[in-house]
């Protein structure tokens, strides 16, 4: 079945830069710090084996776990020229709720492969690279028309060197839904201050099914979720580092 998504972004973050609603203040590196975005690794398909009748009992072998494929890489259509503007954070997201690993300085130039599709952020990579993040438009002076890049999707870099939250429990009261767990423990090299976790949530507004990201400092969020609607809302939860993050654990999501 097919739903409609309604973008909602819900963006809870405890610390909040000087500007409001723009960039946070930078964290300037002298190189470019490009993240692992793209997946380019195709998963492989493992076969579990079946076992042959014999004449002597033998245990049953536990069955192979098929790993789950990776995203489909993106490949760019378009590829234009720029350097940055200001000096300007990279995210791993199209948005102020995603981390990133830290800036650019004025002047660095780099390669714009992608957009999102209200075309207010950039996908970028080193001339010739292939790690990419993603910038605010506005921080970069292009060379070409937006309009020609191809729509990249969001996939977000797992790090393996943590783990995501435990303890997780959600409560409902009506339309919320109150998520508590356990902090993680993250040396101050590698975390990211602005939030220390993130959620992924597909919770039901006005009938439909909207997907929505959380960046959460503390251990705890209120998440509306309406009644009325055929599917069940879900949600994930990932630690937060400069890193990437940590692989998703479902919420326990409670039925309306």
């Amino acid at each position: 079945m097919t739903h409609r998504i309604i973008p909602v972004l819900f963006l809870i973050v405890a610390l909040l830069s000087a500007c409001g609603g723009a960039q946070p203040a930078p964290t300037l590196d002298m190189n470019l710090v490009m993240t692992a975005a793209l997946g380019t690794v195709n998963a492989s398909s493992t076969q579990t084996a079946l076992a042959l009748p014999t004449n002597t009992a033998t245990a049953t072998p536990p069955p192979t776990e098929t790993p789950i494929p990776a995203p489909p890489a993106f490949e760019p259509t378009t590829i234009l020229s720029a350097t940055v503007a200001v000096p300007a954070n990279i995210r791993f997201g199209p948005g102020v709720q995603y981390a990133g690993p830290g800036g650019l300085r004025t002047g660095k130039a780099v390669e714009v492969i992608g957009r999102n599709a209200a075309g207010d952020w950039l996908l970028i990579r080193e001339v010739g690279g292939r790690k990419s993040s993603w910038i605010y438009a506005v921080n970069l002076k292009v060379q070409g028309d937006i309009a020609a890049l191809a729509i990249a999707p969001v996939i977000l870099p797992i790090t393996p060197n943590y783990q995501p939250p435990a303890n997780i429990q959600a409560v409902r009261a009506g339309d919320q839904v109150q998520v508590r767990w356990d902090s993680v423990s993250i040396p101050l090299k590698d975390m990211y201050l602005d939030s220390a976790y993130f959620i992924e949530a597909w919770v039901c507004y006005g009938g439909q099914i909207a997907y929505s990201i959380f960046a959460v400092k503390e251990t705890a969020v209120v998440i509306p979720d309406q009644a009325g609607c055929a599917e069940a809302s879900r949600a994930l939860l990932y630690t937060t580092t400069k890193e990437g993050y940590s692989q998703p654990v479902p919420i326990p999501w409670p039925a309306h």
